[in-house]
């Protein structure tokens, strides 16, 4: 019997995301290697920009490769926004461990960074100036916006400059801009 994860494929413009809840220890998941056709990092000659974003939402993961050896990640953290060629296994270290994946569709590379908002906080979210396009999803919890708005776990909320969310529940998030 096969203890690969199963995920829920969604879509929601501009990107492709997966959500895995409830994985069992020892349950995981392949990522393929980067393509032949995609440049690594100026100055590097084995590192490359990493479209994938995954954000732990509960429980706990490992990242196994052969470059880097393994990477523990624990509910909050982000994968990084660099990886190396070769493919990668996402192994679950915990019973009840869950994740989002966002993949950009047009399969290009946006900046990210993970975020926590605790019940009743409010957070103040800005993207970078420089930016051309902004969104915040709201992986696990609960937020409204600055006018009470709620917005719903698994929305990509569009973001102009920054926003304001108030958390209704713990809530875990990604901010990503290009």
């Amino acid at each position: 019997m096969s203890n690969k994860i199963t995920y829920k494929y969604g879509i929601s413009r501009p990107f492709h995301f997966a959500k895995c809840v409830g994985i069992l220890t020892g349950d995981y998941l392949d990522v393929a290697a980067v393509p032949d056709d995609v440049a690594p990092i100026d100055g590097s000659e084995n590192v490359y920009p990493s479209k994938e974003i995954l954000l732990v939402l509960a429980g706990s993961f490992q990242l196994q490769t052969p470059e880097a050896g393994n990477i523990d990640l624990n509910a909050g953290d982000m994968s990084s926004s660099h990886r190396y060629k070769s493919a990668i296994k996402i192994v679950a270290t915990a019973d009840g461990s869950s994740y989002v994946c966002v993949t950009p569709n047009d399969n290009s590379f946006w900046d990210r960074q993970s975020g926590f908002i605790a019940n009743g906080d409010t957070l103040e979210i800005t993207t970078p100036a420089e930016a051309a396009d902004a969104y915040v999803y709201v992986g696990e919890g609960g937020v409204v916006d600055a006018e009470g708005n709620p917005q719903l776990v698994g929305a990509f909320i569009r973001v102009s400059g920054g926003i304001t969310l108030t958390a209704t529940a713990d809530t875990y998030f990604i901010h990503m801009w290009k």
